[in-house]
């Protein structure tokens, strides 16, 4: 009896230690495994921040070397703009110099053209008397536009040249037209033969009567009725109904006033 309560003692303090010892292993594991879990949670979470870091530094990378690419780009841009100021600012100061020189030439020039006009006017009023009206709103159009301070230089110049060479090539030109001209004491509607720049011959249109103008005593004379045919002829060699011929014409005198 004793032997079986000894027993059961033993088995009763087995069973108490093997019940004490699975529930100090299962509080051991428990602090074992929270441990290793936040391990692994923390090595998840830093797999997962290189894995960012990694891609974001792939991107900066990829905008660092389009930055360096711009940055080469424009310093290119920057050296041409360069160069191209510089020529900019050596034409602006070749433009200056020019106006400069322009300025000064059409500080010379324009009492040049001035003085050309009034020589222009001297000719058209102190020589032979042709296609007056022409030749006065010739030169009227060529002062309003000497006047105008919008026509530029070059232009005026030009107006002033076509004029000098319309005066000139009347002197290499022979022609026949029909104007009124004071005769005597009354106007009267003749034909006109002008020989270059030389000399005025009219004919009335009956053929009656001839004559030339006297630029000394600026009028128009008649000549003795001997004239005539040889200013007839003249007539029509001037306007091509005769072919060239020898004739004598009563000049008078060559020269200005």
């Amino acid at each position: 009896m004793r032997h079986c309560y000894i027993f059961i003692g033993w088995f009763v303090l087995i069973l108490f230690l093997l019940t004490g010892s699975v529930s100090i292993a299962e509080e051991v594991n428990e602090k074992i495994k929270q441990p290793v879990e936040d391990s692994i949670a923390i090595r998840q979470k830093t797999q997962k921040d290189i894995e960012k870091w990694s891609e974001k530094k792939s991107t900066l990378e990829t905008e660092y070397d389009a930055l360096v690419e711009n940055r080469k780009r424009l310093a290119m841009e920057r050296d041409h703009l360069a160069k191209e100021l510089e020529s900019t600012q050596k034409r602006i100061a070749n433009l200056e110099n020019q106006i400069e020189a322009m300025e000064k030439i059409s500080e010379q020039l324009t009492p040049f053209l001035y003085g050309v006009y009034e020589k222009v006017v001297e000719s058209v009023d102190q020589r032979l008397p042709f296609l007056q009206v022409e030749r006065s709103e010739r030169l009227a159009n060529l002062k309003k536009t000497l006047d105008d301070p919008q026509i530029v230089l070059g232009e005026k110049f030009r107006k002033i040249m076509e004029a000098l060479f319309v005066e000139a090539e009347y002197g290499n030109t022979v022609e026949v037209f029909q104007e009124k001209i004071f005769l005597g004491d009354e106007d009267v509607l003749v034909n006109v033969l002008r020989l270059g720049r030389i000399s005025l011959l009219f004919e009335t249109l009956d053929q009656t009567t001839s004559g030339y103008f006297d630029l000394d005593e600026n009028q128009w004379k008649a000549l003795p009725q001997s004239a005539n045919r040889d200013i007839r002829i003249a007539m029509e060699i001037g306007s091509k109904r005769r072919p060239a011929d020898v004739v004598t014409l009563p000049l008078g005198r060559i020269g200005v006033k």
